[in-house]
C-alpha cells in the first residue's frame, strides 16, 4: 500500500509552484483558453475547407511564455525543469511504448499493415511536437497550474481542467467536420469521456515529477501509435 501511495504521490515543488498563483494568472489563463479554441476552430475550417493544416498552434507557445514574462515568472514555472527529468523521460517512455505494443497487437490481429518510414518518420515528429509538445505547454504547463489561482481546491482545480481539455478538442474535429455543435457532440460523447480520461493521466504524470517531459513523452508515442498501421 506504501508503495502505491508513493507511486501516485504529487511532487511537493508542484504544490508550492501553484500556490503562488493568484487569481489574474486564472484570468488569464482562462483569456488564454478562448484564444486557443479560436485558433483551433480556424484550423479546423481550413483543413476542412482548403485542405491546409497550418500548426497555428505553437504559436501558442510563444503566447505563453510572454504571459510568463508579463507575470515576470520563470520559464521553468511552464514544466521546463531539471528535476526529475531523467524519472520523467523514462516513465513516459515506457508507459508510451506499452501504448504502440497495445496498438501494434490490436492492428496486427485485425490485419493491418505497417506504414512505410517516409510516413512514420515525419509523422512521429508531427505528434510529438506540434501536437503532444503545444498542448502539454499551453495546457498542463500554463492553463492547467494557472487555475489554482482561482480554484485553490485540487479536485475542484482537476476536474475543472479536465472539463476544458475536452472542450479544447471540439473546434477544431468541429470545423473540420463541418458540423455545428450539437451534431458534432450528439456524435461523439463517447470521445469527451476517453479524452477526460487522458487528462487524469496526462495530469497524473505532470504532476508526479512537476515536469512536462512525461505527459509530453507518452502524450506523442501514444498519438503516433494510433497511425503506425493502415
Amino acid at each position: 500500500m506504501n508503495k502505491v501511495i508513493q507511486l501516485l504521490k504529487t511532487d511537493p515543488s508542484f504544490k508550492e509552484e501553484v500556490a503562488r498563483y493568484k487569481p489574474t494568472d486564472g484570468i488569464l489563463a482562462l483569456a488564454l483558453f478562448v484564444v486557443l479554441m479560436a485558433l483551433y476552430y480556424l484550423m479546423g475550417v481550413l483543413d476542412s475547407t482548403r485542405g491546409i493544416y497550418l500548426p497555428l498552434n505553437l504559436s501558442l507557445i510563444v503566447l505563453c511564455v510572454a504571459l510568463v514574462l508579463l507575470r515576470k515568472d520563470s520559464i521553468t514555472s511552464l514544466g521546463f525543469k531539471r528535476h526529475n527529468a531523467g524519472k520523467a523521460v523514462l516513465t513516459g517512455l515506457i508507459i508510451g511504448i506499452v501504448a504502440i505494443a497495445v496498438n501494434t497487437a490490436v492492428s496486427l490481429s485485425g490485419g493491418g499493415t505497417l506504414r512505410p518510414l517516409t510516413v512514420l518518420i515525419p509523422k512521429f515528429f508531427f505528434y510529438m511536437i506540434v501536437i503532444a509538445l503545444s498542448e502539454e505547454v499551453v495546457f498542463r504547463g500554463y492553463i492547467q497550474t494557472r487555475l489554482f489561482g482561482l480554484i485553490r481546491s485540487n479536485v475542484g482545480a482537476t476536474i475543472v481542467a479536465g472539463l476544458l481539455f475536452t472542450l479544447m478538442h471540439i473546434p477544431y474535429q468541429m470545423g473540420a467536420a463541418g458540423l455545428d455543435l450539437v451534431t458534432f457532440c450528439r456524435e461523439n460523447w463517447w470521445w469527451f469521456i476517453l479524452l477526460f480520461g487522458w487528462h487524469l493521466v496526462f495530469t497524473y504524470l505532470y504532476r508526479r515529477f512537476n515536469s512536462l517531459l512525461a505527459p509530453t513523452m507518452f502524450h506523442g508515442l501514444m498519438d503516433w501509435s494510433n497511425i503506425l498501421f493502415s
